[in-house]
This record gives C-alpha cells, sequence and structure tokens, in this order.
C-alpha cells in the first residue's frame, strides 16, 4: 500500500478561510485514511496556518 500525500491547500483571503470552513465541517466525519480524511486534515492545517498569520508578531493578538 502506498502513502498518500496530503493536498495543499493554501488560503490568501478570508472568503477562501470561510470556504475552508464550511469545507471541514462537511467532512469531520470522515472515514480515517479516505481521501476525504486526508482533505479535512489538510483543511485544518491551512486554516490553522492562516489564523496564525494573522495575529499580530510576538503578541499572540489578532492584528
Amino acid at each position: 500500500m502506498s502513502a498518500r500525500k496530503l493536498p495543499v491547500i493554501n488560503l490568501t483571503s478570508d472568503a477562501e478561510l470561510r470556504l475552508a470552513l464550511m469545507r471541514a465541517r462537511e467532512l469531520e466525519k470522515a472515514r480515517i485514511g479516505s481521501s476525504e480524511w486526508l482533505e479535512w486534515v489538510s483543511l485544518q492545517r491551512a486554516i490553522a496556518e492562516f489564523m496564525g498569520q494573522r495575529r499580530a508578531p510576538g503578541t499572540g493578538e489578532p492584528d
């Protein structure tokens, strides 16, 4: 069995963030190891990265 790679998701706007959050909600109950689950994991990572970029440097607070 070959390992599957996570899809690359790059969020660049609030609109993309909203769509990613809606899609992640749709995929919450995906079976572990399925392609839907891999998409959910990628979305969660992209959302966390996007939100981290929106925080003010050194404060942990939003801009």
